[in-house]
């Protein structure tokens, strides 16, 4: 080559560092995008194939209790729940919740099943037809859950038989009704003891005495509507609990006791030496149990003897508290009270409030008593009135005043249990007899408040030894507070777009936003 061409080749020059600089940023941030977008992509998809639930309402609406969970992983049996619900009912948003909980627990053995009869018709009437092969004989235009054992069990006559359960959705909710609105949600409850029901149909059998007592007075609500009785009550939630009731007259047919395992005496003013015995020989056999509700306005002389021979002693007083008014003096029979939490009856109950209608009677614990600690008795106080209240003797009195040596002061209890032959090992827990006495019949007037029917409730399951099958804590019905967020589906919706899309487009923006301003 000629020293001419030589000199017109110009040598190329070496990249600069800022070059080399802007490469590097530019490689960085390419990365960097790429990999954000990767682990936006694996974030949304692992959050949808493993989606876990928090719940952080107040009540805990939307999860199942310690108890429950329990109870719940006991069950072998395969099990279908329908929820039948218009979208975006209250029964639907309650009841999805908690069902998603139960299927995070049953697995495999729950299906699930929700359908829309407005809306999803096609799947309405494939469940109809799906009963109607089953033989089910169940008609139904109303909101509610149907649960159904996925097996058929052979039946008495040697054919097939699928059992199941209809839960009206108004079943779910305890209602104030002069406000008209829920004060409490009972799903847990109604479902789990649904459960227990198709799975295992043996239905413990249980009897309110009629002709010892007044179950037959008649109660009509403040709102209108048709009269109730203390019995309507107890036949309501014995239906829910999946228990089997039978009025028993027991002064006629004192043979029959031998089908039962637990007995109501509500109000009961008729009771002599032939009771006394027969009411003894039924509570001292194991695993038997009795729920006595007083009626202070009819006192019973022999059933309270027939107490205290356990420990528990109906004392002669009302309950009431007494103040001043700009009308006069005002003398309060309807007791403000609140449970104690040393029960299994009231756990997680502990100082929730509740009120007692009509007349209240204190009782005494005995626990100095030689048959007491013989029969190894354990003696758990379960109510105890408010402050202000005392147990009044000269409750006729217009303007009675508390006497520390004559009237009952505190410790003052409306309800004790009594556990006979109670053993430490739980294994033998069944051997037990057990006893719930409440000085107030009309703990059971209708309409039941929230905190009563979840006191009789837990009181009645735990007489039938049931205590993993129905939960025995606070979330057994699901107290509605005042405290609440309404979010409608459109804010729903914005919620969505805001938390997948605009805030990661937002973290990429601002990103790109940091890399052009450091590249110029």
């Amino acid at each position: 080559m000629s020293k001419e061409a030589e000199a017109l080749i110009v040598p190329e020059a070496p990249p600069s560092a800022e070059g080399i600089r802007r490469k590097r940023i530019g490689l960085n941030v390419g990365v960097q995008i790429v990999l954000g977008v990767a682990i936006f992509v694996m974030v949304n998809v692992i959050g949808h194939r493993y989606f876990t639930q928090w719940d952080f309402t107040y009540s805990r609406v939307a999860s199942i209790s310690e108890t429950g969970v329990k109870f719940v992983k006991e069950v072998k049996e395969p099990v279908r729940i329908s929820l039948l619900a218009t979208r975006d009912s209250p029964l639907d948003k309650d009841v999805s919740l908690l069902l998603k909980d139960y299927k995070r627990y049953l697995g495999d053995r729950l299906e699930l099943e929700r359908i829309d009869t407005r809306r999803d018709l096609t799947a309405w009437e494939n469940f109809k037809v799906r009963l109607y092969k089953m033989k089910v004989p169940f008609k139904t235009e109303i909101e509610g859950v149907f649960i159904q054992a996925d097996r058929p069990h052979v039946g008495d006559a040697g054919g097939e038989k699928y059992f199941y359960k209809w839960i009206p959705a108004d079943a779910f909710y305890v209602m104030d009704h002069v406000k008209h609105v829920a004060t409490a949600f009972r799903g847990e409850a109604l479902l789990n003891n649904a459960i227990a029901g198709v799975t295992n149909p043996e239905r413990p059998r249980i009897a309110v005495v009629t002709d010892m007592g007044h179950i037959d007075k008649v109660v009509a609500p403040a709102g209108g509507g048709e009269a109730l009785t203390y019995g309507h009550v107890i036949t309501e939630i014995c239906s829910t609990q999946n228990i089997e009731l039978e009025p028993w007259r027991m002064r006629e047919n004192p043979e029959y006791a031998i089908r039962y395992k637990t007995l109501f005496l509500i109000a009961t003013d008729i009771f002599g030496p032939q009771q006394d015995e027969d009411l003894t020989r039924f509570y001292e056999t194991p695993g038997n149990a009795v729920i006595v509700l007083l009626d202070p306005r009819r006192p019973c002389e022999g059933l309270e003897k027939w107490l205290a021979r356990y420990g528990v002693q109906p004392q002669d007083d009302r309950v009431l508290h007494v103040r001043g008014t700009s009308g006069g003096i005002y003398k309060q029979l309807i007791v403000d009270a609140h449970f104690l939490g040393d029960s299994a009856i009231t756990k997680g109950m502990e100082n929730q409030g509740t009120m007692l209608p009509g007349q209240s009677r204190s009782l005494k614990v005995l626990n100095q008593l030689e048959k007491v600690r013989t029969e190894n008795i354990q003696l758990t106080p379960l109510l105890t009135p408010s402050e202000d209240f005392w147990g009044e003797k000269n409750f006729t009195e217009d303007y009675p005043r508390f006497d520390a040596k004559e009237d009952n002061g505190k410790p003052l209890y409306l309800a004790v249990s009594a556990e006979r032959g109670a053993a430490s090992d739980p294994r033998v827990q069944m051997q037990s007899s057990r006893l719930v006495v409440v000085g107030n019949a009309d703990l059971v007037t209708p309409p039941l408040a929230a905190p009563n029917y979840d006191f009789i409730t837990r009181s009645l399951n735990w007489c039938l030894h049931r205590d993993e099958a129905a939960s025995s804590d606070s979330s057994t019905d699901k107290a509605r507070h005042k405290f609440t967020i309404n979010i409608k589906p459109e804010q729903w919706q914005r919620i969505l777009i805001i938390t997948t899309i605009v805030m990661p487009l937002a973290a990429l923006m601002t990103g790109l936003l940091i890399w052009s301003t450091r590249r110029n």
